[in-house]
């Protein structure tokens, strides 16, 4: 079975991830001894090279000098994401695992390339492939067919293209979207037709723009054949791990219950993702009780699950909640949360969001929904 883009991607979203590698101090042999891309110098070149290289351009690992010329595998002086997407694809299209890697996956790593070219050209940062951005764009590029006039950037349902963003949660500051049909195309002839289009070519070289998605698909029967669609979004990166963070308003939460003789709540996966939804609600209608569509927030939990039980839904927001000690404090002086999470056992399931807004004075948004089993 082959393994899409979004599965090998996924590793470079994970920053936390554990990789064993040869300490980089206790490397002395020379680079020339190594294979273009073997910065663990285990004498292969794998996944966990490019993941060394994605982690050391956002500045979380350390190169020494033999391996940033390992590193270097395009030869242009700079170990940066390109490079990361250069090992990727010697990786997985070896002789010994040559299906790991479809033939849309390699079109639209090359797309990826040839932007980060030209905002390479423009002095700006290159983008770095995400993989939820990727499986927003791969719904999309699905989605074109059912459209008649795909440069409206409109769903199937006549809603706005970025919804497909805020149904997973998915956060961000800014975001745009390029697409493309066409017969027979290739990433070149895409990424010249978006350079020549303003609207395109802004999207592509917007400074604030840090991450990106790509998927391409031919699709038979269909008006155009084939599809490419490209999603770019600027996400905060200054922020501390969210998932440690919520974690930390947990224990606090659970803390304050057992010693108030109640049951300690827990995390629940589809709690999580609804609450991931509201957070990023709330930031455009700060309201507990509906939507910005003007819906009973519950809608948010029915569409993940079909649950007829109790349910709560709690909401705060302030500079000072960017971690778990701010949103505790800003919690637990709601009275109406304080009555429920801290005097009611028949609660036993929580889900937290987050989000955040960069130039917003508010900053950061937090959402909690609580229920029982289900």
């Amino acid at each position: 079975m082959k393994k899409s883009l979004k599965v090998l991607v996924s590793m470079f979203i994970s920053v936390s991830m554990i990789v064993s590698v040869v300490p980089a101090a206790i490397l002395c042999a020379s680079a020339e001894e190594y294979l273009p891309g073997d910065v663990d110098m285990n004498g292969s070149v794998d996944s966990c090279d490019a993941l060394l290289i994605m982690r050391y351009s956002v500045g979380l690992y350390q190169l020494n000098s033999e391996q940033l010329a390992i590193a270097d595998t395009n030869g242009d002086g700079i170990v940066d994401s390109n490079d990361a997407l250069l090992v990727l694809q010697t990786a997985v299209l070896t002789p010994s695992e040559p299906t790991l890697l479809t033939k849309e996956d390699e079109y639209a790593l090359e797309v990826v390339k040839l932007c980060n070219e030209e905002r390479k050209k423009a002095g700006l940062a290159p983008v770095e492939i995400n993989a939820e951005l990727c499986e927003a764009a791969e719904v999309r590029v699905h989605e074109f067919p059912q459209i008649t006039d795909i440069t409206e950037h409109k769903r199937p349902d006549g809603s706005d293209w970025d919804t497909v963003l805020r149904q997973r949660g998915f956060h961000y500051i800014l975001a745009g979207e390029n697409d493309a049909s066409a017969k027979n195309f290739t990433p070149e002839d895409v990424v010249r037709g978006w350079m020549a289009s303003e609207s395109h070519k802004k999207n592509i070289l917007c400074p604030e723009y840090n991450v990106v998605g790509v998927k391409y698909a031919f699709i038979e029967d269909s008006p155009s054949g084939g599809y490419c669609d490209q999603i770019f979004a600027c996400v905060p990166k200054d922020l501390k791990d969210e998932n440690a963070e919520k974690s930390a308003l947990l224990n606090k939460i659970n803390a304050e219950r057992k010693q108030k003789g109640l049951s300690a709540l827990a995390m629940d996966d589809t709690l999580n993702s609804v609450a991931e939804v509201r957070a990023t609600e709330i930031t455009s209608k700060f309201d507990g009780k509906t939507r910005p569509d003007g819906t009973p927030w519950d809608e948010a939990l029915y569409e993940k699950v079909d649950y007829y039980g109790k349910c709560r839904n709690y909401i705060c927001k302030g500079n000072i909640t960017g971690s778990a000690d701010g949103a505790y404090e800003a919690f637990t002086t709601t009275s109406n949360l304080t009555d429920a999470v801290y005097s009611a056992n028949s609660y036993t399931k929580i889900g937290i969001g987050h989000a955040y807004v960069d130039g917003d004075k508010d900053a950061h948004y937090w959402t909690i929904v609580l229920t029982e089993d289900f």
